[in-house]
């Protein structure tokens, strides 16, 4: 029963050895790359991409003014700082003050009306 608990001790920290070496020593040449959600460049556009598993890929490259709240039907701000809604027809948005688009220009609400005016002619 000794020699056995000896073999087996042995073993594990020999793959704990080996284990720490392969993560030590291995360093990959290449970027690692997640191809699991992939699509042609037409349908990375928000104004045009109207399938579900576009919902991924949108969620990952842009950013909405707000989102839903994941245990209610309420709405949180993500690029608004604040959202009213004084009645169903009119909505503000205070726009959050560092939110800047990949190129650097600031978001601001030309920017945003914009979005709106495009997807709506586009869609």
């Amino acid at each position: 029963m000794k020699n056995s608990l000896k073999v087996v001790i042995v073993v594990i920290v020999a793959i704990i050895l080996i284990g720490t070496a392969f993560l030590v020593l291995y360093h990959p040449t290449e970027q690692f790359t997640d191809t699991a959600q992939t699509a042609a460049p037409e349908q990375l556009d928000p104004a045009t991409g109207f399938f579900t598993t576009n919902g991924p890929l949108f969620s990952a490259v842009f950013n909405t003014l707000v989102e839903f709240n994941g245990s209610s039907t309420s709405v949180v701000p993500v690029l608004a700082n604040h959202v009213y809604n004084p009645n169903d027809k009119n909505y503000t948005f205070d726009i959050r003050s560092y939110a800047n688009f990949s190129n650097g220009q600031q978001l601001n609400a030309s920017s945003v009306w914009f979005s709106f005016e495009r997807g709506i002619i586009m869609g």
